[in-house]
C-alpha cells in the first residue's frame, strides 16, 4: 500500500514530508516508506478559453454572446514549471501503485479546488482523503494525518470554489467581449477587462469619485459646551435626537433658535450617572480584520499583510492558517 499526499506549495510539502518520514528528495516529490509527498504550485490547471470550445469564438461578435459551454473543461496551465509539476504528479499516480491520495492543500475552498482539478484531470479512481491542516507545527501535522477524513466530506467547499471559478469565467469572457465590441478603444484597440469582482469594485470607486466631484460645500454650525464636575471635565456637543449629522446646524434661523433655547432660564440640565460594565476581550483576527488593522496602523497593503501572515504560518509556525 502506498499513499500520495498532495500539498498546495513546496514549503508545506517539505514540512509534511519531514514529519511523516519522507526524507528522500526528488525533483517533484519527497519519498519515504510507502509514502510520497508532492505539491502543486497554486492552480496547475485552468478553464479552457472560448475558442477551445468552438473555433467560431476566435472572432469577437455580439451574435455569439453569452458564451456558455455545455460542460466546462480544464487544461494544464501554460507555465513550464506548472506543466512539469503536473506531469510529475501524474507519473507517480501511474507508476507507483498508489492506494490512497491525501489532500493537504490549504484548508479552504481554493485548496479543495486545486486538489480536485488534479484528481479529475488524472482520471484516477483511487480513494481520496483529507488532512485538514490549520497549523504547521509537527504535532498538528501528525494529528491531521492520523485523523484524515474522506474527501467527500468537504465536497461543499469544492463545489463553492467550482461555482466561483465558473462564474468568473462566464462573466469575464462574455462581459469583456460585449464591452470591448460596444465601446471600442480608439487609442490602442486593446480589449476591456470585465470581472465579477473587479467591475463592481471599480463602480464603487467611480461612484465615490463622482460624489466628490459633484459635492457643493455648505456652511454649518455646531454648539459645544465645556462641562465640569467634581471628578472630571469634558466638552459636550449639542445634537438632535436623530437624523444624519445630528450635531450640525445648517441655517442661521435654526442657529438663533437653538441659541435662544439654550440661553433661556432652566434650559439645561446636566445629569451624571455611573455603572459598572463587563467588557469581553476582542475576538481573534480573521484575514479581513487583520488587513484592515494593518492598513490603519501602518498603511500596509492587503497583500503585504497577507504575505506576512502566510510567512508566520508556514515558516515560523506562529499562527494558524490565515485565510479562514
Amino acid at each position: 500500500m502506498a499513499i500520495l499526499i498532495i500539498a498546495e506549495k513546496p514549503s508545506v510539502a517539505e514540512d509534511v514530508a519531514r514529519v511523516l518520514g519522507a526524507n528522500e528528495k526528488n525533483p517533484c516529490y519527497w519519498h519515504g516508506t510507502d509514502i510520497f509527498v508532492t505539491w502543486a504550485i497554486g492552480h496547475l490547471l485552468e478553464l479552457q478559453s472560448p475558442e477551445e470550445y468552438d473555433d467560431k469564438y476566435r472572432r469577437w461578435s455580439l451574435e455569439h454572446l453569452p458564451i456558455i459551454p455545455d460542460e466546462f473543461v480544464s487544461k494544464p496551465k501554460s507555465q513550464s514549471s506548472r506543466k512539469k509539476q503536473l506531469k510529475g504528479i501524474l507519473t507517480i499516480l501511474k507508476k507507483e501503485g498508489i492506494d490512497e491520495i491525501v489532500n493537504v492543500c490549504d484548508a479552504a475552498r481554493e485548496g479543495e479546488l486545486i486538489f480536485s482539478e488534479i484528481i479529475k484531470h488524472s482520471g484516477t479512481e483511487v480513494n481520496c482523503t483529507r488532512m485538514w491542516l490549520q497549523s504547521m507545527t509537527a504535532a498538528a501535522i501528525q494529528k491531521a494525518y492520523d485523523e484524515r477524513r474522506p474527501a467527500a466530506e468537504y465536497s461543499g467547499l469544492r463545489d463553492a470554489a467550482v461555482a466561483r471559478a465558473e462564474a468568473d469565467w462566464l462573466i469575464g469572457m462574455s462581459g469583456s467581449r460585449a464591452i470591448t465590441i460596444r465601446l471600442p478603444n480608439e487609442r490602442d484597440r486593446s480589449p476591456y477587462s470585465v470581472g465579477r469582482v473587479q467591475t463592481p469594485t471599480l463602480a464603487i470607486l467611480v461612484d465615490r469619485e463622482l460624489s466628490h466631484l459633484s459635492h457643493i460645500p455648505e456652511p454649518f454650525w455646531t454648539i459645544k459646551a465645556d462641562l465640569i464636575s467634581d471628578a472630571a471635565s469634558w466638552t459636550a456637543t449639542w445634537g438632535r435626537n436623530s437624523g444624519k449629522n445630528p450635531e450640525r446646524i445648517t441655517t442661521s434661523d435654526e442657529l438663533a433658535e437653538v441659541q435662544a433655547a439654550l440661553e433661556g432660564e432652566g434650559a439645561c440640565e446636566v445629569m451624571e450617572s455611573k455603572k459598572e460594565r463587563q467588557e469581553y476581550s476582542p475576538l481573534s483576527f480573521d484575514l479581513t480584520t487583520l488587513q484592515r488593522h494593518g492598513s490603519n496602523l501602518w498603511r500596509w497593503s492587503a497583500k503585504y499583510t497577507l504575505d506576512i501572515a502566510q510567512t508566520l504560518y508556514e515558516e515560523y509556525k506562529l499562527i494558524t492558517y490565515p485565510r479562514t
